[in-house]
């Protein structure tokens, strides 16, 4: 359904009676079908999911600003006073236990974002497996979907990302405030692979150009 703000609020106050639990349960599980049909056969080439390119262990991106992040220094500068970790086990384990990785709504809530005026950025790297430029496209054709104002967003085609005289870093599809980026050579950490161009996406998306 098209947005308009009668509708959102709408839909955030409808009463909801359900089984919490068993809605929990089958999420989970739609969760674990999803990583044991998609994610588990990749897994056991043994390369890495957030770089095709890489086996595992990657070398790629080196993990030395896990020191840096727990200096003295930069934590008092930050005003932080515990240590940086990259990953939490329980805390994944927790959403792992809703299903909240596949609950949805996230497109209707970006689409939403578009209604308010905000801009929706989606930056891909094309050699990233976990978050994948295909299924990034497939997404942001669907935010346009659910906005008729962005409906031309589909004709809207690619134009070269730019980055300097010499080097094209990507490509990229806009209309209004809705853009999906997919940029060449770059697995997940996208900044370390493609420092030049994550910048100048970067500052497309923040003065609004």
């Amino acid at each position: 359904m098209p947005y308009s703000g009668k509708f959102w609020l709408t839909a955030l106050s409808l009463p909801s009676k359900v089984d919490v639990a068993s809605v929990n349960q089958i999420c989970k599980n739609a969760q674990i079908s999803c990583y044991q049909t998609l994610l588990g056969p990749y897994a056991s080439s043994e390369r890495s999911v957030y770089d095709i390119t890489q086996l595992v262990p990657s070398p790629f991106p080196p993990s030395t600003y896990l020191e840096y992040l727990n200096t003295a220094e930069l934590q008092s500068a930050i005003g932080v006073s515990v240590n940086y970790t990259e990953s939490n086990s329980a805390i994944n384990n927790a959403f792992v236990q809703t299903g909240d990785y596949v609950r949805g709504n996230q497109i209707s809530q970006l689409a939403y974002l578009l209604f308010l005026g905000v801009w929706v950025a989606l930056v891909y790297g094309d050699r990233d497996y976990i978050c994948n430029w295909l299924g990034g496209e497939a997404v942001s054709f669907s935010i346009a979907t659910q906005s008729p104002a962005y409906a031309p967003f589909y004709s809207a085609g690619y134009a070269d990302i730019v980055v300097n005289s010499s080097y094209v870093g990507g490509a990229v599809r806009q209309y209004g405030n809705l853009s999906f980026s997919r940029i060449y050579n770059a697995g997940h950490l996208i900044p370390a692979y493609q420092p030049e161009t994550a910048f100048t996406v970067f500052t497309r998306i923040i003065m609004g150009t």
